[in-house]
């Protein structure tokens, strides 16, 4: 397994690097074998800035090839995944058929090359388990994207201005801007049932991304989807 985290802001505010190493640090386990992080610095699509996190086990293509946060040729899209695509070597194949170059042999770059070929329907061809954000910096878009059975987990938080997401809720919980207040409906279904149904965590305004579900930020503006 991995760690993703990351946050977006709205607002003008600046992603800080060491808040994203903190978030890493708090998921190291997850991935002890390499750290990485992206910031969009300049934040070149307005007042949006966007911050991505990555702790990694190696698996597939154990090279420096495979480090995370991973981009596309020009640097215009980022994503940070956790999973495995078990058709990634066919998908690869048919990319390349269509011009696409590979500087690594993950799974991970393939996700990000049948993005630029197909869009957000390119989640139709993915055969595994994953949890994942993608960044497209020319179309300020961010996409986030969790497997249909939810064997990966990915929580986020939302306030119509700041958006964080990670692995583990104590990740995002890292960032002293969002607050730690116990969502009192979440903690009458873990007492009637055992635990906290998704969408719901024991936190206010921290949910669970559902199986089979992505998020679509555009426009500054959250779409949820099948």
């Amino acid at each position: 397994m991995c760690g993703i985290c990351g946050k977006l802001s709205y607002d003008g505010t600046p992603i800080e690097e060491d808040l994203l190493r903190k978030m890493c640090q708090s998921i190291s386990y997850r991935g002890p074998d390499d750290v990485g992080i992206y910031v969009n610095r300049e934040g070149s699509v307005g007042k949006t800035h966007i911050g991505l996190g990555h702790t990694r086990l190696s698996i597939i293509d154990l090279s420096a090839a495979g480090h995370q946060p991973m981009c596309n040729e020009d640097g215009s899209v980022w994503i940070t995944y956790n999973g495995e695509i078990y058709n990634f070597k066919k998908l690869k194949a048919q990319l390349e058929r269509k011009g696409h170059h590979f500087k690594s042999n993950t799974d991970t770059e393939v996700i990000l090359h049948l993005y630029e070929e197909k869009g957000i329907q390119s989640v139709e061809e993915l055969n595994g388990m994953f949890a994942f954000a993608l960044w497209d910096e020319k179309a300020s878009r961010l996409w986030v994207c969790r497997d249909r059975i939810g064997i990966k987990p990915l929580v986020y938080y939302w306030d119509g201005r700041h958006f964080a997401f990670a692995s583990e809720i104590k990740t995002i919980l890292c960032d002293p801007g969002i607050p730690k207040k116990l969502d009192y409906k979440a903690l009458q279904l873990y007492l009637a049932f055992g635990y906290v149904p998704a969408p719901y965590t024991i936190f206010e305004q921290i949910k669970k991304v559902e199986p089979g579900q992505f998020l679509l930020f555009e426009n500054k503006e959250l779409k949820v989807r099948r």
